[in-house]
């Protein structure tokens, strides 16, 4: 009894220290002794690949040290670029076009250049280039006449009143040449005439409207104007027939008539068509 009362305490204390030593080696003992079959021999497993430090989706709870790199200068990216796709590009601020004058000491065409300043107020500058005959009423056989062409440049300022609808002013300067004489059956030889130049320096003022088209196009007309001149120089080749018919019929000289009839006619044009694109 001895012997098997102290085999009985070694066993006991032999289970004892295993269950405090190894518990999950006494379960996994205690599983394979209550089965019928042997577990099969598991394989072995991968070796997980290192995690990479990529982007994941937002929300997934991933690890938040993902950190977006700051673009160098030689970079690819393009903020200019950027903000050209959202939108936030510059206005186009420059435009080029022509001009069809109906009447501007005759008819003819020229060029313009405008730049927008704001919304409202733009700058510019025209050269036009226009041909004029003009004829006075027949006094006792004889008309006069002027046969001359006009080059004119003109700076200015435009300031949108309401839509489509501009007023401006600016300086002109025209430089207007040509024939000045008389005709008719009470002239000898049917016709006297005399070579002339002026230049004349004019205030602008004038209103007109302007519509903007497709591909960044625009069409418009300047209204009406007037030109008030500011002062000037005339000169003409002398001729004692022509200064005598003048002298005669309009009792003016002929310088003074020249004068009279060119600022006559710039006092008031209307109808100078406009079309062009701005860059």
């Amino acid at each position: 009894m001895s012997v098997l009362k102290s085999l009985a305490i070694a066993l006991l204390f032999m289970l004892a220290v295993s269950e405090v030593l190894a518990p999950d080696l006494y379960a996994q003992t205690s599983i394979a002794a209550s089965g019928t079959a042997k577990p099969k021999a598991g394989k072995a497993q991968k070796k997980a690949p290192a995690r990479r430090n990529t982007p994941t989706a937002p929300g997934t709870g991933a690890s938040s040290d993902f950190n977006v790199p700051v673009p160098d200068e030689d970079s690819w990216y393009n903020e200019d670029a950027v903000q050209q796709l959202q939108g936030n590009a510059q206005p186009r601020r420059h435009s080029f076009g022509l001009i069809g004058a109906v009447n501007y000491f005759g008819s003819g065409g020229g060029l313009e250049y405008l730049y927008t300043y704001t919304p409202k107020l733009s700058f510019g500058g025209s050269l036009l280039h226009t041909q004029s005959a003009l004829e006075d009423s027949s006094i006792d056989g004889a008309t006069e006449f002027i046969d001359a062409t006009s080059n004119s440049l003109r700076t200015y300022a435009r300031y949108t009143l309401f839509p489509f609808l501009y007023g401006g002013a600016g300086l002109n300067i025209d430089r207007i040449q040509g024939d000045y004489g008389w005709k008719g059956s009470a002239i000898n030889a049917g016709a006297i005439q005399t070579k002339f130049s002026t230049t004349i320096y004019a205030l602008d003022l004038f209103i007109g409207s302007e519509w903007r088209g497709p591909w960044g196009t625009y069409i418009g007309a300047d209204w009406i104007g007037s030109a008030i001149p500011l002062g000037g120089t005339i000169y003409y080749d002398a001729d004692a027939d022509v200064e005598l018919t003048s002298k005669f019929v309009k009792d003016k000289t002929p310088n003074q008539r020249l004068d009279e009839e060119t600022t006559a006619q710039l006092r008031i044009y209307y109808l100078n068509l406009r079309f062009g694109k701005f860059f």
